[in-house]
């Protein structure tokens, strides 16, 4: 099974939000003094790209302290095995009725008598 990788996923989004939020703090909180060599746009801009990259790492961050509380991995294991019960019973059920029309064909064919056909259908049916 081909999985997908994809870039949406509740860390990038934790990050992206985080980074943005940090951003605007820490661009609206510069103060520019006349004496300052970087100048009052350039100032702001370095400052609240700072910010966003501490918010990113504080996305990241958050996103790992969630995981360790909400323990996604059991989830999916659960989720996995439950594909796997449902695969199955469907699988099982398509055996049984490709079984049974086989010995349907068999009866009809004059292969198999209506006792030995009765007995054999019962066995299938009564499987798991």
């Amino acid at each position: 099974m081909n999985k997908k990788i994809s870039f949406i996923n509740p860390t990038t989004i934790c990050m992206v939000i985080c980074a943005i939020f940090l951003f605007n703090v820490f661009y609206k909180t510069y103060e520019y003094s006349p004496n300052d060599p970087i100048g009052a746009v350039g100032g702001r801009l370095l400052l609240g790209v700072t910010g966003a990259i501490v918010g990113a790492i504080m996305g990241l961050i958050l996103t790992f302290i969630a995981h360790l509380f909400f323990k996604p991995s059991r989830t999916n294991r659960l989720l996995k095995e439950q594909n796997n019960i449902l695969y199955n019973n469907n699988c099982n059920k398509n055996n049984k009725i490709e079984e049974l029309n086989k010995l349907t064909e068999l009866k009809k064919s004059g292969t198999l008598s209506e006792e030995e056909f009765k007995k054999l259908k019962n066995k299938i049916l009564n499987k798991r």
